[in-house]
């Protein structure tokens, strides 16, 4: 890993956040998929925009 990174002009700690996420994302490792991050976020910024309104109305 070391020595891709280095060709690639990149830390072996990205190369390495890289290869976990492309792992997850199939399955092949355990955690979040990137699709279900962007979900997470699209769910949190509502949930962010709906208090919002929610302050303004009452």
């Amino acid at each position: 890993m070391r020595s891709i990174a280095a060709k690639r002009g990149m830390s072996r700690k990205t190369l390495r956040n890289w290869v976990n996420q492309a792992e997850r994302d199939p399955g092949q490792r355990a955690g979040i998929s990137t699709a279900d991050l962007a979900r997470l976020k699209e769910l949190e910024r509502e949930v962010r925009e709906l208090r919002t309104v929610n302050e303004i109305l009452p």
